[in-house]
């Protein structure tokens, strides 16, 4: 097999179906060729002579982490044949795929891994989940009313306001996509066309608290009967608000299916163990550009550090290499410098420092951190301290 790693554009539209269908399913009814040339979509392939063996797009997205957003390359549809399946196909369309994201300016690289191990190759880990779960309504509707919270559905006059709830809950977890840009080009219409309905929390003075984006099932018994998407809310009393009134559905609904983070504030309102997961998605990350990486990133005010690193192993040219990271005035700097030390990161301990999804010492453990002093993994460890971890997005 002699293959070739290139960009695509339309014209092949028709075999990216093709190929997807293979993957992931043939629809119910025929569906028309894929348009490639999409604002934002930089669809990669793998081709035999005249035949695509592979495929995969870079979505342009920009994500909250550390306070402070930052370019997304977002990596979906990949696809190998059935026949060039351990051909080696896939390794040098990803290197090709992250080389363009890093150069029209990613700062990282996320991707819904079905199979984690195959990424982790390339340097990606998990960081992030989402975790649908089953949750009775007659429990929602045992949680407590708190404050005075006023429900209302929402029209299209209240798009933004929607979207400013989400934005105040995206800027507080680490992976939340800010759903703006290019790849987030709905309309006010197009918002609330998502959902059976949105219903919107409000203070008595109509000030916003949050919000519950649901679907209503088909009544047959094929799926949920009550799905949310979206319950998110800056105050505890519109949590609670919200919950109840999502357990009104129970004649209708007797089971909730909730999209969470894994770790989602409404468990702790919940009055019992019926908590039902259904289905776990892991969120993974790769680091593309160090520097930027770090630098900005918000920590403790008080906090004033000078350490040093090594990154090895990466995929990506030029990104090996020793780097020093400071922190003064609340903020992290990063910029390449001379090795402090032996402690070295591979790429997926870097994914893993940045986000500060896990310790150092879980990095030790795994092997993925070596070297170094051990007393100064709390200096580390306290550059990322308190970053919680969400997204509620997949692509």
């Amino acid at each position: 097999m002699t293959t070739t790693v290139r960009r695509l554009g339309p014209e092949a539209g028709a075999a990216s179906r093709r190929l997807s269908e293979e993957a992931f399913g043939v629809p119910a009814t025929p569906s028309e060729p894929g348009e490639l040339g999409l604002p934002g979509w930089h669809w990669w392939g793998v081709v035999d002579g005249d035949r695509l063996v592979a495929q995969s797009v870079d979505r342009e997205f920009d994500g909250w982490f550390g306070g402070r957003v930052l370019p997304v390359a977002g990596i979906a549809d990949v696809t190998v044949a059935a026949e060039a399946r351990g051909a080696g196909v896939l390794a040098p369309m990803l290197l090709a795929l992250l080389e363009g994201a890093r150069e029209r300016g990613a700062v990282v690289s996320t991707l819904w891994a079905s199979a984690p191990h195959i990424y982790r190759r390339t340097g990606y880990e998990v960081v992030a989940a989402t975790r649908l779960v089953d949750v009775p309504s007659a429990v929602l509707g045992a949680v407590r009313a708190l404050g005075d919270v006023r429900l209302r559905r929402a029209e299209v006059a209240d798009a933004e306001r929607v979207r400013g709830l989400y934005d105040a809950w995206a800027a507080s977890h680490d992976g939340a996509l800010t759903r703006r840009g290019v790849s987030f080009p709905g309309t006010d219409e197009q918002l609330l066309a998502r959902f059976t309905g949105i219903t919107l929390a409000e203070d008595p003075d109509g000030r916003p608290l949050g919000y519950a984006a649901w679907v209503r099932g088909r009544g047959d018994g094929s799926g949920p009967e009550l799905s949310v998407p979206d319950l998110v809310a800056t105050h505890v009393d519109a949590y609670a608000a919200l919950v109840r009134a999502l357990a009104s559905f129970g004649s209708v609904a007797s089971t909730v299916r909730l999209r969470t983070t894994g770790d989602d504030l409404v468990r702790l309102l919940v009055p019992s163990l019926d908590w039902g997961p259904v289905k776990d998605e892991l969120y993974s990350l790769k680091v593309l550009d160090v520097e930027r990486a770090f630098t900005g990133a918000r920590c403790a005010p008080g906090l004033a550090v000078e350490l040093g690193f090594t990154v090895a192993g990466d995929v990506l040219p030029g990104l090996d290499g020793a780097y020093v990271v400071t922190a003064s005035d609340g903020v992290v700097r990063c910029v390449r410098g001379p090795a402090r030390d032996d402690r070295t990161l591979s790429p997926r301990g870097l994914a893993l420092l940045v986000t500060g999804a896990r310790p150092s010492r879980d990095l030790r453990v795994l092997g993925l951190l070596v070297g170094g002093d051990p007393a100064q993994d709390a200096d580390w460890d306290a550059l990322v301290a308190g970053r919680v971890h969400g997204v509620l997005d997949h692509f």
